[in-house]
C-alpha cells in the first residue's frame, strides 16, 4: 500500500503520490501558539520557517530542511526509519494506515539566546491550518534521523503540543481518510 505524501507549498491543489500540495488557504506553516524552554536559563524566541521559505535559512539549516523534503519524496527513507512505529500508531488509533499523509514541512529555530549552549529542549504548542485529522508529529533530529514525537492534539483549540530536545525540521502526519474503513492488521506496510 502507498501513503500519499503532502507538504505545504504555495499552490492549492491535490496531488498524486510523491507530489506536494498547499494548505487550502495558502498559509505556509503552523503558528506557534506557546512554547516553554526546558531550562530556566533559556531566553530563546522560536520562529517557524516553512519549506517554501527555506531560502531565508542559513546554509546548514536549509540543507537539513531540503534533506527532509527529499526524504519525504523518497518515502523509503522514512519507511526504513519509522515503519514499525507508524504501523503501530495507525493500529492504536484504529485507522487505515494506507491513508497516512505527511504534510506541513517546516523548520523551527530559535534566536535571541546567548546565555547558555545547552537548550535541553522545548515544549511547543502549534496551530496548523488543518488539524482535525492529526495523527502524529515527525521530527528530523540533529543526527539526521526521523523520529515520531509524543504529541497531543487539543480538539477544542485545534492545537498540537509536543516536547522536543532539538529544533530542526518537523512534519505533521494526517489521516486522509477519516471515517473510512480500518485496515490495521497487514504487516506489509510500504510507502
Amino acid at each position: 500500500m502507498t501513503v500519499v505524501l503532502v507538504v505545504a507549498m504555495s499552490v492549492p491543489a491535490f496531488a498524486a503520490l510523491g507530489e506536494f500540495i498547499s494548505s487550502p488557504s495558502g498559509v505556509p506553516a503552523p503558528q506557534i501558539i506557546d512554547y516553554k524552554p526546558l531550562t530556566d536559563a533559556c531566553q530563546a524566541k522560536l520562529v517557524i520557517t516553512p519549506y517554501a521559505e527555506r531560502h531565508t535559512l542559513d546554509d546548514a539549516t536549509r540543507a537539513l530542511i531540503e534533506k527532509a523534503y527529499n526524504d519525504i519524496v523518497n518515502s523509503q527513507v522514512i519507511n526504513n526509519q519509522l515503519k514499525e512505529e507508524l504501523v503501530k500508531l495507525a493500529a492504536d488509533l484504529k485507522i487505515d494506515y494506507s491513508a497516512l499523509a505527511i504534510g506541513n514541512l517546516f523548520d523551527i529555530g530559535y534566536y535571541n539566546c546567548t546565555e547558555h549552549t545547552d537548550h535541553k529542549g522545548f515544549t511547543i504548542t502549534i496551530k496548523p491550518e488543518i488539524a482535525e485529522n492529526f495523527v502524529g508529529m515527525l521530527h528530523l533530529n540533529a543526527e539526521g534521523k526521523w523520529e515520531l514525537l509524543d504529541a497531543s492534539f487539543d480538539e477544542v483549540n485545534n492545537t498540537i503540543t509536543f516536547t522536543v530536545a532539538t529544533l530542526s525540521p518537523f512534519a505533521i502526519v494526517y489521516n486522509t481518510n477519516p471515517g473510512g474503513s480500518s485496515s490495521t492488521g497487514d504487516s506489509n506496510f510500504t510507502w
